[in-house]
């Protein structure tokens, strides 16, 4: 679908600079670990002074990053290519996408992107006068989300036992309350075809929106996640010098 198409463009140029900050600060901070702090931890480790806990733990890591530093890449490494593998059979990957229906914020952009999806397909179905029990059977085929497919699933033997499409979408919960109105409203008018197909506009324009917003989020979160972790590594760091030549701040 354009939309999809759309969706995905805009989301690649958005992840760009997250995704370069992000590739930045891991490399920064691999860097201080293997290079920097070991360093530290030689001299220290040959005084035998005693240090905070903190300072401890930075010059540990630091340490076991220099001397495991090539079993770790090979053990990144691995899981990527496993990752990547299990992203691309379908069952794992819908899986992982239901999953993500219940984080915050994401959750309901997914629901409401494949919501958009199946709504558009229900709309072009009918317009195109394929039967109702039909086009409920191809939209469902087009969902990947296992949660609302299954709703969907259910809202179609609904309708074959003789409910019609409003009460069968509102019994399984497979809409919002906009959702259900527009399509109540749309089987009363007889308008059903163009009220999905404005529902799907709808919800598309709101996932977008979420989209927006979930990706406008990444980049402060991912600046706090990878400053806190460099502050804590130069504060061990200082802390670590501090004591061993008995300076007080």
């Amino acid at each position: 679908m354009e939309y999809e198409a759309r969706v995905a463009d805009e989301m690649r140029n958005a992840m760009i600079y997250p995704i370069i900050l992000i590739v930045s600060g891991i490399a920064a901070i691999l860097m201080i670990f293997t290079v920097v702090v070991p360093r530290f931890a030689g001299i220290l480790k040959n005084r035998g002074d005693d240090i905070p806990m903190l300072a401890q733990f930075v010059l540990s890591t630091g340490m076991f990053f220099n001397t495991y530093f090539q079993w770790l890449i090979a053990a990144v490494a691995l899981l990527a290519i496993f990752f990547v593998t299990g992203l691309s059979q379908p069952k794992l990957r819908a899986k992982l996408k239901d999953a993500a229906t219940r984080l915050p914020l994401l959750g309901v952009w997914i629901i409401e992107a494949e919501t958009a999806r199946w709504a558009a397909m229900m709309g072009t179905l009918l317009e195109n006068r394929v039967p109702l029990l039909r086009a409920l059977e191809l939209a469902a085929q087009g969902i990947k989300l296992p949660s609302l497919n299954a709703k969907l699933t259910q809202v179609s033997k609904a309708v074959k036992g003789g409910t019609s499409l409003s009460q069968a979408l509102q019994e399984n919960d497979a809409l919002t309350p906009t959702g259900h109105n527009l399509i109540r409203a749309g089987e009363r008018a007889g308008e059903l075809p163009r009220m999905l197909r404005s529902l799907a506009k709808l919800l598309e324009e709101s996932s977008r929106v979420r989209m927006k917003r979930f990706l406008l989020l990444i980049e402060p979160v991912a600046i706090l996640v990878i400053g806190g972790i460099i502050g804590v590594i130069i504060t061990g760091v200082i802390l670590a010098i501090t004591s061993v030549n008995q300076i007080r701040f």
